[in-house]
């Protein structure tokens, strides 16, 4: 099957850091972070402790994604997040 001009192939390095979202109905209910996105979507759905229906996520440096992912956590409360306190030490 042809994909859209828009679509492109995902292919995944093992030392890329994601920050990721789960969707459900528009509304993120998720915010983890993993080095294996694949793996960690189809640890979810295994699991069917959450329904989602979608996946969005963030490329990050190794340095930045604890912060990035309190962040969005902070930001968004999502439904199945723990909110983490924000050191006043290390910027966001």
């Amino acid at each position: 099957m042809k994909q859209p001009a828009e679509a492109t192939q995902f292919n995944e390095d093992d030392q890329t850091n994601y920050v990721y979202f789960l969707t459900q109905l528009g509304h993120v209910i998720y915010v983890g972070q993993t080095m294996s996105l694949r793996n960690r979507i189809s640890h979810h759905r295994r699991r069917r402790q959450m329904a989602f229906d979608g996946v969005f996520f963030i490329v990050c440096s190794e340095e930045d994604v604890m912060g990035v992912e309190t962040k969005w956590i902070n930001e968004l409360k999502p439904l199945y997040n723990v909110i983490k306190e924000v050191s006043l030490n290390k910027p966001i």
